[in-house]
């Protein structure tokens, strides 16, 4: 069992490692793939923060879901209904674990997973 945790805490920085130095060697551009990406508010940057490596794509509609609850916002704007309640439930259990750190509760249940 010592051995796989150690294995398991092992792979994670260096995988973690090697996202940090990804993301802040390569300096990607904008993605313009899509019409609807503002290219001047999604600007790739350097940045060292691991917790903000982890915090990205859907994990802010996660996270308001975690932390506030599902909310509807009409038909002609963005609104978190489309997600899962599973995760964003267990994030909300986890974050009491993790002293109300609901980003560190989702990477935490990301490890597990």
């Amino acid at each position: 069992m010592k051995k796989i945790l150690l294995i398991l805490i092992l792979w994670v920085v260096v995988i973690n490692l090697f996202a940090l130095l990804a993301l802040n060697r390569f300096n990607l551009k904008s993605d313009t793939a899509y019409n609807w990406i503002d290219v001047n508010q999604f600007r790739q940057t350097q940045n060292w923060n691991i917790v903000s490596l982890h915090s990205r794509w859907d994990s802010a509609w996660y996270l308001d879901i975690a932390q506030h609850g599902y909310i509807f916002k009409g038909a002609q704007q963005l609104s978190n209904i489309v997600f899962f309640p599973l995760y964003p439930f267990l994030m909300k259990l986890v974050s009491y674990l993790t002293l109300g750190n609901f980003i560190l509760a989702g990477w935490l249940l990301n490890i597990i997973f």
